[in-house]
């Protein structure tokens, strides 16, 4: 495990810029041996996949014909998930949860009553 200083940039503020790790990866920030943060960094591909990129028309034009949308890096709002609404009645099963919930209250009454 790799031991790496974290640079003060301004007061209270903290930054470094690590090269991506080729496999998944818990990163652990902590100070005099305590754990201020942890969190998993993604791996990369391999370096011969660099050169490829991103072909951005093509993801646009599957998330049009699929009903789904392309996160931008620079996009950091809410996920805004489009899950078809069902409507499922709970009078029924809320009626038979109380009518056994009271089957087994009136047994155990009666059994030490």
């Amino acid at each position: 495990a790799a031991r790496v200083a974290v640079p003060q940039t301004a007061p209270g503020r903290y930054e470094i810029t690590l090269p991506a790790p080729r496999d998944s990866a818990l990163l652990t920030l902590s100070t005099n041996a305590r754990i201020i943060d942890r969190t998993v960094v993604a791996g990369r591909y391999p370096p011969e996949f660099d050169a490829i990129g991103n072909d951005i028309d093509a993801l646009h034009a599957l998330a049009i014909r699929t009903g789904g949308h392309v996160i931008e890096p620079r996009e950091h709002d809410h996920i805004d998930f489009h899950w078809p609404l069902r409507l499922i009645p709970l009078t029924s099963w809320l009626a038979a949860a109380g009518a056994l919930l009271l089957a087994i209250a009136l047994g155990i009454w009666r059994k030490y009553a």
